[in-house]
């Protein structure tokens, strides 16, 4: 019987796909102050992701690192790590499609809004 051989590239994997999360949350925090002021303006999924950003991303590291190592020690099934790393990716890129593309859902401003936003500013 073989000995089992751990895959030192999935470790690395895993712990790089935990420091993007990681990354994603600084930058949820970040944007989360950038977008301060909109409030109900900003789409759904920018609201999301400014509001449970930091938390889901440290907690969605930790579980996406910790489970590349336990499939690679423990079921040696590359399918289960495949899902796992198209789960994190996929976390990363609704992250930054939700704090970097908000301008796109928010419609059009009307004239109304621009006026009262001046005047409000010249007071």
């Amino acid at each position: 019987m073989p000995a089992h051989q751990r895959s030192w590239p999935s470790y690395a994997l895993g712990v790089v796909l935990m420091l993007v999360l990681f990354f994603c949350s600084r930058v949820a925090s970040v944007a989360a102050t950038v977008y301060e002021g909109f409030g109900d303006r900003l789409p759904l999924l920018t609201q999301v992701v400014l509001r449970l950003g930091p938390a889901v991303c440290v907690v969605s590291g930790v579980a996406v690192a910790a489970g590349m190592i336990l499939a690679e020690m423990y079921s040696r099934r590359r399918w289960i790590q495949y899902c796992i790393i198209a789960g994190g990716v996929a976390l990363v890129v609704v992250m930054y499609i939700g704090m970097f593309t908000p301008g796109f859902g928010m419609g059009p401003v009307s004239n109304s809004d621009v006026h009262a936003s001046n005047a409000a500013a010249q007071r």
